[in-house]
């Protein structure tokens, strides 16, 4: 058994796919066995989860919790000192806690995992030139990624330091448990959609896509975009704002909904889609086709699970999104093809994604051993 502190900004009762992530891994090292703690600079209640939470009681912003206190690195060291057999830091685009988390355990000795979350874009530069600095590409730490796009970015932002693949997890078999329907009686075709309706997920976007893509259409057709968020009345502006929908064709705003409504959601719809650019993985993505949907989505992460033309359809731009959107709502016959088999999902299961976790945690602890037999003095 090992004592695992997993460390994040984001948590909950914070709503969105890292907290919920970040949740259901630590409780699944829970029940392999290992005695886990969640350290989390979002404020919050107890619950009543199967692993700890300690939460760091230091200043943050009021929305969203982004830890800006001075007494980060004390409260963090107190919670770190009590001796853990791997620290895993998680890093997303703005990352406070996780970045000092790392640097507290790194000085205190103890082996250290990081991984990032977030395509890095353009702070990727900025990373680059602190890895010079720092010497990070030398540093023992165990850099991961949840997807080969990530990887390969924070790879090249760490100056050629080995970069692993520990991907999100699914319950696989819980999300195939229902197939989705085989046609839809007559009723419209439904496409689905579900994300943290903040602007860099384009929901706006996606809608424009939608209306272009329905553009002189006679099918029936509806979107459904599933979350809560930042962006949510400005999205619900743009439905009632686009004159070009015709009355057969709909967009539905349903709020936030938790799994097993996804699950249902899923069951009778047609096809997944996303419009967002820079997915570093695409987790709701994931589950549409754990439960048998094909995605449409621009290019990114989400090219980790989906084979264009084959469990899916992958574009480079909002046009040809629209197209795709209105092949799935026009071809039944693609519909049909274009769905995935869970069996090429296995390697997303949780059962394989602890196993991988376990397996960095190894590493994590042989770089630790490395650097403390190099820091020993000599004989």
């Amino acid at each position: 058994m090992r004592r695992v502190a997993i460390v994040t900004d984001w948590f909950a009762p914070r709503r969105g796919g890292i907290e919920t992530q970040l949740g259901e891994l630590a409780a699944r090292l829970a029940g392999a066995g290992q005695d886990v703690r969640v350290i989390t600079g979002t404020p919050g209640p107890p619950t009543d989860a199967p692993f700890a939470v300690g939460r760091l009681g230091v200043r943050t912003l009021p929305s969203p919790p982004l830890v800006v206190s001075p007494d980060l690195l004390r409260a963090l060291r107190r919670e770190l000192q009590a001796g853990w057999d791997v620290v895993h830091a998680h890093v997303s685009i703005v990352s406070p806690v996780g970045w000092a988390a790392a640097y507290v355990a790194r000085s205190l000795g103890l082996p250290t995992v990081v991984t990032f979350h977030s395509v890095l874009r353009g702070k990727a530069l900025a990373l680059r030139a602190a890895a010079a600095v720092a010497r990070l590409s030398s540093a023992r730490i165990a850099w991961s990624a949840v997807s080969g796009l990530v990887a390969r970015r924070a790879q090249w932002a760490l100056r050629g330091a080995p970069v692993s693949v520990l991907p999100n997890g699914i319950d696989l078999q819980w999300w195939a448990k229902e197939a989705p329907r085989d046609g839809h009686g007559g009723g419209p075709v439904t496409l689905v959609s579900a994300m943290r309706l903040h602007r860099k997920k384009r929901g706006r976007a996606l809608i424009r896509a939608f209306s272009r893509a329905m553009a002189g259409s006679r099918t029936p057709a509806r979107l459904v975009i599933a979350g809560d968020g930042p962006d949510r009345e400005a999205i619900a502006r743009a439905v009632l704002g686009d004159q070009s929908l015709a009355a057969h064709h709909t967009v539905e705003l349903p709020g936030w909904m938790d799994a097993a409504a996804l699950r249902a959601l899923y069951r009778n719809a047609d096809a997944f889609v996303l419009a967002s650019v820079h997915e570093s993985f695409g987790i709701a993505a994931l589950e549409a086709a754990a439960s048998g949907l094909p995605v449409v989505a621009r290019q990114s992460g989400i090219a980790e699970f989906v084979r264009h033309g084959e469990t899916g359809l992958l574009v480079g731009n909002d046009e040809a999104l629209a197209d795709a959107m209105r092949t799935m709502v026009d071809d039944a016959a693609a519909r049909s093809r274009l769905r995935p088999a869970s069996r090429e999902l296995s390697r997303f299961d949780w059962s394989e994604v602890v196993a991988a976790h376990l397996a960095e945690y190894e590493r994590a602890s042989r770089l630790a051993a490395t650097a403390a037999r190099a820091a020993a003095p000599s004989a």
